[in-house]
C-alpha cells in the first residue's frame, strides 16, 4: 500500500511528464499555446492534497511551465529544444 507521500511523489512525477508533453504540443502547434496556458492554470487550481508542500511545488511547476509557454509564444525559446527524449516523435528512416 502506498503512503500519502509516495502517492504525492508519484503524482508529481506524472505531472512532470504531462508538462513535457505540453512542450511537444507547443512545438507542433504554436497557435495553441494560449489555450495550453489557460488549461495549465485551470489544472493547477484543481489540485487537491492535504500537503502544503505539494501545493507549493505544484504552483512552482505551474509558474515555470507557464513562463516557458509564454517564452514559446513570444519566440524567445524553441519548445522543441525542451521535449524529453521519450516524448519526441519518431523520425522516419532515411531511404
Amino acid at each position: 500500500m502506498q503512503t500519502s507521500n509516495e502517492e504525492e511523489r508519484q503524482y508529481l512525477e506524472e505531472y512532470k511528464k504531462v508538462l513535457s508533453n505540453l512542450a511537444a504540443i507547443a512545438s507542433e502547434h504554436p497557435e495553441m499555446i494560449g489555450m495550453l496556458r489557460a488549461a495549465l492554470k485551470q489544472n493547477a487550481s484543481l489540485t487537491i492534497t492535504d500537503s502544503p508542500g505539494v501545493v507549493a511545488e505544484m504552483q512552482q511547476l505551474t509558474d515555470k511551465v507557464d513562463a516557458f509557454l509564454a517564452a514559446c509564444q513570444s519566440g524567445e525559446v524553441r519548445p522543441e529544444d525542451f521535449i524529453l527524449e521519450e516524448d519526441k516523435p519518431e523520425k522516419p528512416p532515411d531511404l
